[in-house]
């Protein structure tokens, strides 16, 4: 019951953050000394997607810039460039594939292709090209409406962060509802649904500190919707739990934890990294001090972390894709 009120507690501050982020998005908020804008250049390479929502423009090449809200000072400009599928691209040659799905901490957010734990799992799975299917404001609603058409993967790896259970609260009747990035500033929809989720977070945030789990609708729909999704994937899938970067905040990994009970209830193996970081200080681990996103060594500690789960999960794959 207490890993079930944490991940309560994580969905609301998700949802928090996300209404902050959109605000600010569509004008809302003063921005503060030292404050940063992230922006592509030269243009956004996000584009529709019909089930999922969003993705990634195929063939794009541009930065992912950081810049100083104040003086506009570019702080990075990190190059970013997308294969004929819309993944971010990476150099595997090995005979068979492993896709990795997740959101902007799979994709690398603020860090090169080459240091992505994604890039650094196939450099350390010999004979597996590993792909980088991961997509900045992606939740597991998302990822599994994009799979069902998505490129073919002798394997699949599901990267999971701790708000990615707020997928319950983003998925439509058949197919998510998302914020997409490229929605021009003050749309309405865009609004709606920030105030809907942030209703929804109040609740669940009220039936954590009221310790009356069982009365809320929205938690039990939330973690219901979690375990559905993850029933949705296919036969070769497994889940891979990554670390919090919540730095000062609240410890995450009960909600981690609830995301892999919802995983393994679903038939699906667990990969926990949820310890990864433990020796890295929070600023060392975030790619920018105002940017929670993993740095490269943090994207290194992830990777080592998974590898020798990862490697033991894709030789059983191999084995049994052999007997066949």
């Amino acid at each position: 019951m207490r890993r079930r009120a944490l991940v309560a507690l994580a969905a609301s501050i998700g949802s928090l953050l996300a209404a902050e982020v959109a605000l600010r998005a569509v004008g809302y908020g003063d921005d503060q000394p030292g404050d940063i804008r992230i922006s592509w250049q030269p243009r956004s390479p996000l584009m529709h997607h019909p089930t999922a929502g969003h993705r990634l423009d195929a063939n794009w090449v541009g930065t992912q810039r950081y810049e100083r809200v104040d003086s506009g000072q570019v702080l990075l400009d990190v190059p970013v460039a997308t294969d004929d599928d819309g993944l971010r691209a990476t150099p595997g040659s090995g005979e068979r594939t492993l896709l990795v799905v997740g959101d902007s901490l799979t994709f690398g957010q603020g860090v090169g292709a080459e240091e992505t734990f994604v890039a650094q799992l196939d450099a350390a799975l010999p004979g597996w090209t590993v792909r980088n299917g991961g997509v900045p404001a992606w939740g597991l609603a998302h990822e599994v409406a994009w799979l069902a058409d998505g490129p073919a993967a002798d394997a699949v790896l599901v990267a999971s962060y701790h708000n990615d259970h707020l997928a319950g609260t983003m998925r439509g009747q058949d197919r998510p509802v998302v914020k997409t990035p490229t929605l021009r500033p003050a749309h309405p929809i865009v609004l709606i649904r920030v105030f809907e989720r942030a209703l929804e977070a109040r609740e669940l945030a009220g039936a954590y500190y009221g310790d009356d789990l069982d009365a809320s609708s929205a938690l039990v729909a939330a973690l219901a919707d979690m375990e559905r999704l993850y029933g949705e994937l296919g036969p070769d899938t497994a889940v891979a739990l990554l670390p919090a970067m919540t730095g000062d905040g609240p410890d995450m990994r009960a909600a981690l934890a609830g995301l892999g009970d919802a995983a393994s209830s679903a038939g699906l193996p667990v990969m926990d990294a949820t310890s990864a970081l433990d020796g890295l200080h929070p600023r060392e681990a975030r790619v920018h001090p105002a940017d929670p996103h993993p740095s490269a060594a943090a994207h290194r500690a992830i990777a080592e972390a998974l590898t020798p789960s990862v490697r033991s999960w894709l030789d059983g794959v191999a084995t049994a894709g052999g007997e066949q």
